[in-house]
């Protein structure tokens, strides 16, 4: 399996065995709009939970043609069924929502609530 370049081996060796200047907790962030664009976010999810090392997530959208950091809501990335497998998977990580991005760096107020409005009407 590939995960951005890496393979799933290599991700694993990569944040368990090789700490970066003495340190040993490094995690991976998954990024939902970066996942949804090479093979989709469920997909992406499901390659590297295997790691155990799960530790954040960027939530944004897209369409799936390009990492265009959408509002939430305004694109085709499955939050409801991802947050359904992390319910299932007892994730205990954070999730982060980006808000202003280097490629759109002036989200409306409005499309940020309407964000923040969408995840709050998902039914898990």
């Amino acid at each position: 399996k590939q995960v951005e370049g890496l393979s799933i081996e290599e991700l694993e060796k990569l944040v368990k065995e090789n700490p970066v200047d003495g340190l040993s907790n490094i995690g991976i962030c998954m990024d939902t709009g970066h996942a949804n664009v090479p093979r989709g976010v469920i997909s992406f999810y499901e390659t590297i939970k295997s790691t155990g090392k799960l530790w954040d997530m960027h939530l944004h959208d897209n369409n799936g043609d390009e990492d265009s950091h959408l509002p939430i809501g305004q694109g085709n990335v499955p939050f409801l069924g991802l947050f359904r497998k992390l319910e299932k998977d007892n994730y205990q990580g954070f999730a982060s929502i980006e808000l202003d991005t280097w490629c759109r760096t002036q989200m409306e107020k409005q499309e940020r609530i309407q964000g923040l409005d969408f995840l709050r009407q998902l039914t898990i």
